[in-house]
């Protein structure tokens, strides 16, 4: 608790952490010089504010406007010295809280440590559910018998039983069953349909293109003249390259199907997407219909 004064007979009466920074801090806005009349400690701060009330109501009829008094600080000293001052303080701290010590500290943040992993657990086997749900819904939708199914996924059957039992597992059936229905539903375009589209949008990119095709191989006198190293450049093998989904013959959510998606994650955003929905237990759009093209 501090009193501050100034020139003009006026003392601020309030309660600070520390009172000289106080000092610095009102001494900014003051356009007179100011000065610590007074500074007492306190146990506690519930104390400290205790007092100051007390104090306050003793100089009432002292007061000016806000926390400024028209008393000396010896006279905001006597009455912090006053008994019903310290009966007010003692008071004060008493019904304070006590503080924690540094065990109680320590063991508090022990425990909020051991609720968070936890929950990260929770959330680790809810996940890993989810995808056997999923995995096992997508097999027995295809339709699969439960050995199928069960040598596909690497597990036993009994171990596919106790997952169709798994909580949400009617519902990714559900969802599996109207994805392959979607599939199946969906209109294949035909060559001559999008050859007509691509016409309608670039109308004479496609009769080059075409026109190209139509043209004749050319012969061995055009290809010595073209020389050899355009000939050496047409008869070299063109550079492997990497489909758009795995080879049919990888069992899905195996590890080298898993594998493949994560090496071509950092490609293109669409190969990131792909390898997200791999580790999900899902398997990626592409990949869907080309098995079922190939089925």
């Amino acid at each position: 608790m501090y009193a501050i004064g100034c020139e003009l007979g006026l003392t601020r009466i309030g309660v600070a952490a520390d009172a000289r920074q106080r000092l610095r801090q009102m001494q900014v806005g003051s356009p007179l010089p100011l000065e610590l009349a007074g500074c007492h400690r306190f146990a506690t701060a519930a104390a400290a504010y205790a007092a100051c009330a007390d104090v306050q109501r003793q100089l009432a009829q002292r007061h000016e406007r806000g926390g400024w008094y028209r008393a000396t600080g010896a006279q905001v000293g006597e009455a912090i010295g006053s008994r019903s001052a310290r009966e007010a303080a003692r008071a004060a701290a008493a019904l304070a809280p006590p503080r924690p010590d540094a065990a109680a500290l320590a063991a508090e943040a022990a425990e909020r440590q051991r609720l968070a992993k936890a929950r990260q657990r929770r959330r680790a086997l809810v996940r890993a559910r989810q995808a056997r749900t999923h995995a096992a819904a997508y097999f027995l939708a295809a339709p699969y018998t439960q050995r199928t199914a069960a040598t596909r996924l690497g597990v036993s059957e009994r171990t596919l039983r106790r997952w169709t039992k798994l909580p949400g597992f009617d519902t990714e059936l559900v969802k599996a069953h109207l994805r392959r229905n979607r599939t199946r539903q969906r209109p294949q375009s035909s060559d001559n349909s999008a050859a007509a589209r691509r016409q309608q949008r670039h109308p004479k990119a496609e009769s080059e293109q075409n026109a190209s095709r139509q043209a004749p191989p050319p012969s061995s006198t055009e290809e010595r003249q073209d020389g050899p190293e355009s000939a050496q450049r047409r008869d070299r093998p063109a550079a492997p390259s990497h489909g758009r989904h795995p080879p049919l013959t990888l069992e899905p959510f195996s590890n080298a199907w898993i594998a493949w998606y994560s090496d071509r994650r950092l490609r293109s955003k669409i190969d990131l997407l792909n390898d997200n929905d791999a580790r999900r237990g899902i398997i990626p759009p592409r990949e869907q219909r080309a098995r079922e093209r190939q089925r």
